[in-house]
């Protein structure tokens, strides 16, 4: 998965910035499918396109929100919820060819979720289960998903790291998609129109 990371201080433009990209991408590209959370609130949106660009299929992720906690936990709800193969017996299966710690009581946890329970409430079972190695079961999966099955392209609002909360807010986020990151686009020094440039020939580069 490439990630691209909308970065800056709060009311800086990064939900202004995303929704530019939104509109390219919708005008740019062919969209096979697109799956819109029309919960959120005020300018902030959630969407996932399955696009054609260049004769190649991608899926593509974009959130716009970064500012507050509760709403970064929205995003982590729908990331997993609209990842590609996301059932139990997917989940049970990358357990099973993992090298983790006390393997067969992972998978006895995990086998007494119900079989049409989805990712994201697979992800927050295991979160709040008794499971001693509960984070590198996390991380196991997360990396699954990241390098084989889930998003082809994430682009995400994240905060700039420049006092606890934001660092904060700067972690949990980071936490969700689990590994390194792209390319980030600082929104403070400069307008969004600059950014957007910057921003296509790099999204034209993953095609």
């Amino acid at each position: 998965m490439k990630v691209i990371l909308i970065q800056g201080k709060a009311n800086t433009g990064k939900t202004s910035l995303c929704e530019k990209i939104k509109k390219w991408i919708e005008s740019e590209t062919q969209i096979q499918f697109n799956k819109i959370d029309e919960k959120i609130s005020n300018k902030d949106f959630l969407v996932v396109y399955e696009i054609t660009f260049k004769k190649s299929k991608k899926r593509v992720i974009i959130n716009s929100q970064s500012d507050i906690s509760s709403d970064i936990d929205k995003f982590e709800e729908f990331y997993w919820k609209n990842i590609k193969n996301n059932t139990l017996t997917d989940v049970t299966n990358i357990i099973n060819n993992s090298n983790i710690t006390n393997k067969q009581n992972v998978i006895k946890e995990v086998n007494t979720y119900a079989n049409n329970m989805s990712l994201s409430d697979i992800i927050s079972k295991i979160k709040n289960s008794y499971l001693t190695n509960k984070d590198e079961v996390l991380t196991e999966i997360k990396n699954y998903y990241y390098t084989n099955n889930g998003y082809d392209i994430l682009i995400t609002a994240i905060r700039t790291v420049d006092d606890r909360n934001s660092s904060n807010l700067n972690k949990q986020m980071r936490s969700i998609y689990g590994l390194e990151y792209i390319l980030e686009l600082d929104t403070l020094s400069k307008n969004t129109s600059f950014w957007l440039k910057k921003f296509k020939p790099l999204f034209e580069s993953f095609f």
